[in-house]
């Protein structure tokens, strides 16, 4: 919400001036959520620029991939582990995710049975441990020793990942007077997702850069 506040900010000072900015670049800007935010805040002729971390160290430290299916939406290992039981699936769209499943496996249904063998049991971190019944079945989705091969690989692709989503989410962002309406469409679409976090986030920081 601070961000709505920041950027809005910003825009009014511009525009108590009587100018627009040119140009914006977001450093440190990489949480796919906000880039809709960002592109119904600044005016339709500002060229728009990011730059971050984040999609590494949300593979790498925080065990989390961006959900292509979701407009990049974070998902922890657990969240994706916990879908898997319940029927889903990671939907391997990316090309990294793919060639991943095909080299070292992926066995929803096998982690399923696991699970339900074991009366449905709470997935907590231990769970996610190398070496576990889980490592074997979704590997992409849990722990690996350092000194195994499938480790450099499965820290490769969650990084490789989390970038192709955010290429794919800013491959959609249309240039010049379309952006504004992209965004206010795209903001609309990620509030109605059926038990989305960041919900609230959204709606209020709507309300911030909107308000008149």
């Amino acid at each position: 919400m601070r961000f709505a506040e920041i950027i809005r900010g910003l825009t009014d000072g511009y525009k108590s001036e009587g100018k627009e900015l040119a140009s914006f670049h977001g450093l440190g800007l990489g949480a796919p959520i906000l880039f809709p935010i960002l592109s119904l805040a600044m005016g339709a002729e500002t060229n728009l620029t990011i730059d971050s971390t984040s999609p590494i160290m949300n593979a790498v430290r925080l065990n989390t991939l961006f959900n292509p299916e979701r407009d990049g939406e974070r998902n922890s290992f657990i969240e994706i582990i916990e879908k898997i039981f319940d029927g889903k699936d990671w939907s391997f769209m990316c090309p990294f995710c793919k060639k991943y499943k095909d080299d070292f496996g992926h066995k929803p249904e096998a982690a399923r049975k696991w699970w339900i063998q074991n009366e449905r049991p709470k997935i907590k971190k231990k769970d996610l441990k190398s070496g576990s019944p889980l490592s074997k079945m979704i590997p992409l989705f849990t722990k690996q020793k350092k000194t195994t091969k499938i480790k450099k690989f499965s820290d490769s692709c969650r990084i490789a990942h989390n970038h192709w989503v955010v290429e794919h989410i800013l491959d959609q962002i249309p240039v010049g007077k379309d952006r504004v309406s992209w965004a206010r469409k795209k903001i609309d679409e990620m509030i109605s997702y059926e038990s989305t976090r960041a919900e609230k986030s959204l709606k209020v920081m709507k309300e911030i850069i909107l308000k008149t």
